[in-house]
């Protein structure tokens, strides 16, 4: 997608990058059901910057940031949508 937007991506697409960009990601994911925070803002802030760090160790392109922002509003959209017609498990 970045070369089709003319801004090719500067990190080469190896296999172990990518498995150790879902490494990482579960690693954050455990991390986060695991600490216990004190409230749900210091949780979103943590989850916000590991996210963004994620984002730039393994990334670093505008078209990345765009879409892990657009598909964490609509996963959170639906989420917030299934607990308010009781659906979620």
């Amino acid at each position: 997608m970045d070369s089709m937007l003319g801004n090719p991506n500067k990190f080469k697409g190896e296999w172990s990058s990518v498995m150790r960009c879902i490494a990482v990601f579960v690693g954050i994911n455990h991390a986060s059901a695991k600490i216990s925070f004190d409230s749900n803002l210091q949780l979103c802030l943590v989850l916000g910057i590991l996210g963004l760090g994620l984002w730039w160790l393994f990334d670093r392109s505008p078209t990345g940031l765009g879409l892990g922002l657009i598909t964490a509003s609509v996963a959170t959209l639906i989420t917030q949508i299934l607990v308010a017609f009781d659906l979620f498990g």
